[in-house]
């Protein structure tokens, strides 16, 4: 399924309310970048994304974004709660897991808050004790889950909706750097290395 449409499902099952301030990291990654522009799409208030580098903050600024954010510095969540007055953010949609992930779980408003869990791009799930979990009242969701678990119906006209819009215009696909197809081992080392934006081409 493209990423456009996988974007669109992970959207949907997130039940963005208008006005939200949702977080999402790994946003210039090649579904990252799609759910910034389909949360914008989708209602949301504020859209911040989050990622490590000045050229990927960079990408999340051209593609919508109201606030680029680098979670390598110490402080970011702390940002994060400054510009949404001290609440958090509504909705956080994380790609990252692992330590990233555990901080983007605490950038979420207590006791309303939603973390959708969509990928883990440093290599490990964000482990989070049920006695945290339970003391700030954030709920926890697996949107591809959900998103691939809906009747096929549904899920082919969002798929449709999705490409519609990319080629419209509307919705911009990421296209990272390209590679001769020989040297595919260097293009998984830069994206396990998290050098890459979008989506990464291997050219035959």
């Amino acid at each position: 399924m493209p990423r456009a449409a996988i974007s669109a499902c992970v959207i949907k099952a997130a039940s963005i309310t208008p006005g939200d301030t949702v977080l999402i990291t790994a946003a210039a990654g090649s579904l990252g970048s799609q759910l910034v522009q389909q949360a914008r799409a989708a209602g949301a208030g504020t859209v911040i994304g989050a990622a490590h580098g000045k050229q990927k903050l960079e990408v999340i600024t051209q593609l919508g974004a109201d606030l680029a954010i680098d979670y390598s510095e110490d402080d970011w969540v702390a940002q994060i709660h400054k510009v949404t007055d001290g609440k958090g953010a509504d909705l956080v949609l994380d790609g990252v897991g692992g330590s990233i992930g555990y901080q983007a779980f605490e950038a979420a408003a207590r006791d309303s808050g939603r973390l959708g869990v969509y990928g883990f791009s440093s290599g490990s799930w964000t482990k989070i004790e049920t006695r945290i979990l339970a003391a700030h009242g954030v709920t926890i969701f697996a949107p591809l889950t959900i998103a691939f678990a809906r009747p096929p119906e549904e899920a082919r006209i969002d798929a449709e909706t999705a490409l519609a819009e990319a080629a419209s215009g509307r919705l911009k696909a990421l296209i990272g750097p390209t590679y001769p197809l020989a040297q595919a081992a260097k293009a998984h080392a830069a994206i396990e290395a998290r050098q890459t934006t979008g989506k990464v081409m291997l050219i035959p």
